[in-house]
């Protein structure tokens, strides 16, 4: 009977173990994929400008390119909801009047188990404090991206 209570204590302390450490590695792959896909991104924007959609991070942004037609704008820009980071883009003939972006969007989502998300956007830097939680184990981590690109579209 000791041996089987020793036993048992063994295998869940072991499988306790298994679970913190895959947790760990979860926040690792998420926060490192998130915060380098947004800060290539966010690099590689022609422009960034503000952005009041609901439940956004507070940015867009926006790529100009050349087409048969014309000139297209790539609009991009986060929200957090339902526990994740999602990325909605879409491709416009004319540029956004305002700090509304609508019309129909693609979706990705970036990062799931989201508890929270705090921004702070304005002209010389992006600062994202992000909060995962998983098994009820939380990590926050910081993104700081400077601002290079902030203004109006030209």
């Amino acid at each position: 009977m000791i041996i089987f209570s020793v036993l048992s204590s063994i295998f869940g302390l072991v499988a306790k173990t298994i679970t913190i450490s895959s947790s760990g590695n979860e926040f690792l792959n998420s926060s490192y994929f998130s915060s380098n896909y947004i800060y290539r991104e966010v690099a590689s924007a022609d422009y960034i400008i503000k952005n009041e959609n609901k439940n956004s991070l507070g940015f867009a942004l926006v790529n100009v390119f050349n087409a048969k037609k014309g000139k297209k704008y790539r609009y991009v820009y986060y929200v957090f909801s339902d526990s994740s980071i999602k990325r909605k883009a879409l491709v416009r003939n004319s540029i956004f009047e305002g700090n509304l972006i609508t019309g129909k969007t693609g979706t990705n989502i970036i990062a799931k188990n989201i508890k929270s998300v705090d921004s702070t956007v304005n002209d010389e830097i992006i600062k994202l404090n992000i909060e995962h939680e998983l098994n009820g184990i939380s990590k926050k981590y910081e993104i700081e991206i400077i601002n290079r690109t902030f203004g109006e579209i030209k």
